[in-house]
């Protein structure tokens, strides 16, 4: 009776059990969320990415190129599984329109080759086809001519089996060489469908794995594709790394899912700053060559594919179109009064800016490193706003290179640092701000400082975030139009070295440098507002409205020439310019949110410094004070058990006492 019941109870226990379970994997599968315990929240997308997923509208189909874990290098295996859970987090934020496709190139690879074999034998077999029939036909001929003879019967008799021994040699011999062929073609075939990948952008890479003690290389696939509609793709080249993936994939796709391309205002401060193309084979000899201005390869080559960018004048017939999501102003020189208005209304009405501006010019592209004076004629705003732009060159021992020819007998092109190109890195860009984390370096050719005045920007209520500081060996150099040895020589003086800022965001309500009520400033190119022509016939002149100030975002570059091509090409490998310039386009383009996002990273966590004093009592403290704290809870513990002995003995002896005497 016992064990029946003993059953029942663990009959009865093992079925809640098993229904709970159930339960727990339904509600699981039901409400399936992810706990993100890092801090910076990089395993689980950001609100502000469910906000743009809930926007999207058609489908939005993410494929991952991964190979399968057990062809992956060691290190990858655990990499490619969180890569995709985190994929599946945004099918489920976007509830519909984000399909995610997880697929093998090998797989690709192997089909490929196995349809190529497939014609390779459709093929050989409509040979074979043909040679057995012309065969037949040869066959059918000789048996028309015959023979009568009973020897030459017998004589091909014997040589008939003399060619059916030869025939068998020669199909295993064939079967050798077909198959030797088919792996020769199979190899090929693989190397085809792999290059048609790599043009795709999905390349095929190679990683160290660790096996059994022994290192081995292994190739592996680990690419990103986002397809939108019939728009180009976007493609992640390189996926090997969590870190950032979550600004890559959300970027990509807000730029696919735009109703519209996001319209990028450009200002030549100098439109005469052009460069000569290379010679055109299309056109007839004796043409003059052909010229662009030096920021065009930026223009069409970079920011084209992402936006639609429109070059103003800024002029009475070229203004900044009202619709224009971001003005880009580079290498301002002797602006108008009216031209200063325009761009101050512009951003006092908070559309985002991006200036590049500075004292100097230099050209990097001659080996004569000429160097022209600007005048950007900004400074009214920037005195308004809260910081003001050097007039002196800024020169440092960290700093880019230029090419010089230099005459050995022959002319050799020779690599020498230019101080005059001071670089930033390390702890000169700014690791908080997602303008730069992640860079490695940046150049700043011929750069002014960024000086903040921090009374004024209080007074505003806006704020200044430094984005690139150079070295602390850097100084500063008047301007001259060509080097001269204060350029290139630091100064003896070690208080006339410092750190300068050349990068900076300005963020808040920008107040206007003009005051509302005052005349307005005429264009240049109209006579008549100008205050030519007869006084009878000059119109009522026009006030400057109220104006309303909105939040808005600037960002400055003390540097004229970090856009132009010359230095992109020159510093297209040792520092990060081209994604830093597009990365500050994009930023203020597309929105706050993707700001939000690129700032999620790994938060380092580096060691304190520490004094000598407090490294000595924290080595005498482990190997002095934990012991004797041990010591003297285990004497303290000790005697509160002596303690509570003696007690219980007292106690017993008392209770014994008292019974003998009852």
């Amino acid at each position: 009776m016992q064990s029946q019941s003993f059953v029942a109870r663990w009959s009865l226990f093992l079925v809640l059990l098993v229904g709970v379970l159930i339960f727990i994997n339904l509600l699981s599968a039901r409400f399936d969320r992810r706990i993100d315990l890092t801090e910076a929240k990089l395993h689980t997308i950001s609100p502000e990415t469910q906000r743009l997923l809930a926007d999207i509208e058609d489908q939005v189909t993410i494929t991952y190129y991964a190979s399968d874990a057990d062809s992956m290098p060691s290190g990858f295996q655990n990499f490619r599984r969180d890569s995709v859970d985190f994929l599946r987090e945004y099918e489920r934020a976007a509830d519909g329109p984000v399909q995610i496709k997880v697929i093998n190139p090998q797989d690709i690879i192997d089909e490929y080759v196995e349809a190529k074999r497939e014609e390779e034998r459709a093929k050989r077999e409509a040979e074979r086809q043909e040679a057995e029939e012309k065969k037949k036909e040869g066959a059918a001929d000789e048996n028309a001519e015959g023979s009568d003879s009973s020897s030459e019967d017998s004589d091909s008799e014997t040589d008939s089996e003399t060619d059916s021994e030869t025939e068998s040699e020669a199909v295993a011999e064939d079967s050798t060489l077909l198959a030797d062929e088919d792996a020769r073609n199979a190899i090929r075939w693989a190397e085809e469908i792999k290059q048609e990948l790599a043009a795709r952008n999905i390349p095929e890479l190679r990683g160290r794995s660790v096996e059994r003690d022994q290192f081995s290389l292994t190739n592996f696939y680990s690419s990103i594709e986002i397809q939108y509609l019939d728009r180009p793709v976007e493609m992640i080249r390189l996926h090997q790394s969590l870190e950032g993936l979550e600004f890559e994939l959300t970027s990509r796709i807000a730029k696919l899912t735009v109703r519209s391309k996001p319209k990028i205002a450009v200002f030549l401060g100098k439109p005469d700053d052009v460069m000569q193309l290379p010679p055109n084979p299309n056109l007839p000899p004796g043409q003059p060559p052909e010229m662009m201005s030096v920021y065009q390869p930026f223009i069409r080559d970079v920011l084209m594919e992402q936006f639609e960018v429109v070059e103003i004048e800024l002029t009475e017939s070229s203004p900044i179109p009202e619709d224009a999501q971001v003005l880009i102003v580079a290498q301002p020189d002797r602006l108008t009064q009216r031209q200063l208005y325009e761009i101050d209304r512009s951003v006092v009405r908070g559309r985002p800016i991006l200036i590049l501006a500075s004292h100097a010019s230099g050209g990097l592209d001659d080996p004569a490193l000429p160097i022209s004076p600007l005048a950007p004629g900004l400074d009214p705003l920037f005195e308004k706003w809260g910081f003001s732009l050097g007039r002196d060159l800024i020169s440092s021992l960290q700093c880019g290179f230029v090419e010089i020819v230099r005459n050995m007998g022959i002319s050799v092109r020779q690599r020498v640092p230019l101080p005059l190109c001071p670089q930033v890195q390390g702890r000169g860009l700014n690791q908080e701000s997602p303008l730069t984390q992640g860079l490695a370096a940046l150049v700043f050719p011929f750069s002014s400082e960024i000086r903040p005045n921090p009374l004024v920007l209080e007074n505003n209520g806006m704020e200044l975030t430094p984005l690139a500081t150079t070295a602390v060996n850097s100084w500063l150099s008047p301007f001259r139009p060509q080097l001269h040895r204060g350029m290139v020589d630091p100064p003896g003086t070690p208080s006339a070295r410092s750190e300068f800022v050349v990068a900076a965001l300005l963020e808040g309500e920008f107040p206007s440098a003009f005051s509302a009520g005052d005349p307005l400033p005429a264009w240049e190119s109209d006579p008549a507002k100008s205050g030519e022509g007869e006084e009878e016939d000059t119109p009522s002149v026009e006030v400057i409205p109220e104006a309303n100030p909105s939040p808005g975002r600037v960002i400055l570059l003390g540097s004229a020439d970090i856009g132009k091509y010359a230095s992109l090409f020159l510093y297209r490998d040792a520092t990060s310019n081209l994604p830093f310039l597009l990365g500050c386009v994009e930023a203020l383009a597309l929105g706050q949110d993707l700001l939000k996002i690129r700032a999620k990273k790994q938060i380092p966590r580096p060691l304190v410094v520490t004094t000598a004093s407090q490294r000595w009592w924290t080595s005498y403290g482990n190997i002095l004070v934990i012991p004797l704290c041990i010591l003297f809870l285990a004497l303290f513990r000790n005697s509160l058990r002596r303690a509570a002995s003696r007690r219980y003995e007292i106690r017993y002896e008392r209770e014994e006492a008292s019974r003998h005497a009852q």
